[in-house]
């Protein structure tokens, strides 16, 4: 019954970023540097919209709407509320996740004209946004707290975009624009992309760890 809950609470804004996102990647289709820029642009800034709206909404917005008063009437217990929260903002995540790496994918390898490093940096993105949704979601799960939430979207989302920046102008990454495109080269990655990757990954897992320690022991939610 809650993840049902959750799941109706955010499928539609799931919904609107998906085909909002699919669009932005569409625009690769357009010939011409200017337009692959754009859609760079505008799929970076869907998606992170898309985590932060519904990490905010699923706690947040609830608890400003009075619905914790509902919640506490159900015989439900604090620990499952949290977890169920927890597991249905990571399904939309991951389903969203996978479809725009696998649109943006199909676009660019079956493109002749898309540099291969492209499809090579959005992964290495994608990957980079992974523990900076986790690091959202845990603060707002946590705290139930708008200010702590939102300090932490607005840090999280400082600290990714001059990441992403760093990466985009990084030796390994510009000169490897050259090279060719995933028909002619296949995948191709700077030499630090495999440790840039384990400790997204490792941070990702030590935010999850947390939150599960977390809402093990949770004896209230709002």
């Amino acid at each position: 019954m809650l993840i049902y809950k959750e799941f109706s609470f955010l499928r539609f804004n799931a919904f609107l970023y998906s085909l909002a996102g699919l669009c932005a990647i569409a625009v690769n289709l357009i010939p011409g540097q200017p337009a692959s820029f754009i859609s760079s642009i505008l799929i970076i800034t869907v998606f992170m919209v898309f985590y932060c709206h519904i990490a905010i909404k699923s706690v947040i917005t609830e608890n400003k709407e009075k619905n914790d008063l509902f919640l506490m009437t159900l015989p439900v217990s604090p620990r499952q509320l949290f977890f169920s929260k927890m597991l249905v903002n990571g399904m939309f995540f991951l389903a969203v996740w996978l479809l725009f790496v696998g649109a943006i994918s199909l676009v660019i390898v079956m493109n002749d004209r898309i540099p291969s490093m492209v499809l090579s940096l959005y992964l290495l993105i994608f990957i980079l946004l992974i523990p900076a949704y986790s690091i959202i979601l845990s603060v707002g799960m946590i705290t139930v707290s708008e200010g702590w939430a939102i300090l932490a979207l607005v840090g999280c989302n400082v600290v990714s975009t001059v990441a992403i920046n760093m990466m985009s102008n990084s030796s390994g990454v510009s000169e490897a624009f050259e090279l060719g495109t995933f028909a002619e080269i296949g995948f191709i990655f700077p030499s630090w992309a495999m440790t840039f990757s384990l400790s997204m990954c490792t941070i990702t897992i030590l935010i999850i760890s947390i939150s599960v320690v977390v809402g093990f022991r949770r004896k209230y939610f709002f």
